[in-house]
């Protein structure tokens, strides 16, 4: 998402190859809402609840059952 410009509207890839070549294109009206309404809180839920899985397992614990993805705790001991 560092490549694209909410606020103008943009998509900007500054490198593809070892060329250097880049390019700007313009999103429609459309595609800027749809990101911002559907895409970035589902990306943000799905990137904080994968980190808790990701430190849980660095931590020694299991991510709660009910979603699978670590948003409650529970050691692997006895309780």
């Amino acid at each position: 998402m560092d490549d694209v410009d909410l606020e103008h509207g943009m998509l900007r890839i500054s490198k593809i190859t070892e060329t250097k070549r880049a390019f700007i294109a313009f999103l429609r009206q459309e595609t800027l809402e749809f990101i911002k309404r559907e895409y970035l809180p589902r990306r943000d839920w799905l990137i904080k609840n994968r980190l808790e899985a990701i430190r849980a397992d660095y931590l020694g614990v299991k991510p709660s059952r009910r979603t699978g993805l670590g948003a409650s705790y529970h050691s692997t001991g006895t309780g």
